[in-house]
């Protein structure tokens, strides 16, 4: 597993360095292999990726335990590269709940 964090104030380029990730896997075929998601709906829609939430199946009521659908196993099975932009929105529960789908 290997993990990179690109951090910076708004407007620094942060969603090119994204855009340039997934074209890079288009390059070489594979980009069916990329996740792309965010904690709002806008900020997903920043960078044509969904939700956490609706990429993992998470629930977002926090008393509600989660539970992973084949679905989404399915989805996960064939992904090598997982991008969550505006992560600082994420708070440690979260991360941890993503971690462990």
């Amino acid at each position: 597993q290997k993990l990179l964090y690109v951090g910076g104030e708004g407007g620094v380029g942060k969603s090119q360095i994204i855009q340039a990730i997934v074209a890079g896997m288009d390059l070489i075929c594979r980009k069916e292999e990329v996740i792309l998601m965010a904690p709002t709906g806008a900020a997903a829609d920043n960078i044509s990726g969904n939700t956490y939430h609706t990429a993992l199946g998470i629930s977002i009521a926090k008393t509600q335990k989660t539970t992973v659908s084949s679905r989404v196993r399915k989805l996960w099975s064939k992904k090598t590269v997982m991008i969550i932009d505006e992560v600082s929105m994420t708070d440690l529960s979260m991360l941890s709940t993503i971690n462990n789908q």
